[in-house]
């Protein structure tokens, strides 16, 4: 199950990355004043947790993996937690960035 779900979560990554990101290489950045660079509320922030969640669900089967491994020191386990973190990190960053710019004003604002 564990590489079903990690399989679907890159698919939406994909998708997304594709969409969006094609989007704003055809039609450019949203000029800068309207971008926020920080939550303007704690709601708004919490209304994006659902997609900070789902990100970090490529994840999926990490304890079955850290127990697979050849070398299963404690510092081979750090390594690879410290390496996964990174990639999960980086892929949510460029992926909500790109969503974000690309659906700026095209979503409507929480009440």
């Amino acid at each position: 199950m564990s590489l079903i779900s990690f399989i679907g979560a890159i698919l939406v990554l994909i998708t997304i990355l594709v969409r969006c990101g094609g989007g704003l290489l055809a039609t450019g950045l949203p000029p800068m004043e309207k971008i926020n660079w920080y939550p303007t509320s704690v709601a708004n922030l919490l209304g994006a947790a659902p997609v900070l969640i789902f990100c970090f669900a490529i994840q999926a089967g990490g304890g079955i993996i850290i127990g697979g491994l050849k070398d299963n020191s404690p510092k081979n386990q750090r390594r690879i937690c410290a390496g996964s973190f990174a990639i999960v990190f980086i892929l949510e960053i460029v992926v909500s960035m790109s969503a974000y710019l690309f659906f700026l004003d095209k979503t409507p604002q929480m009440s």
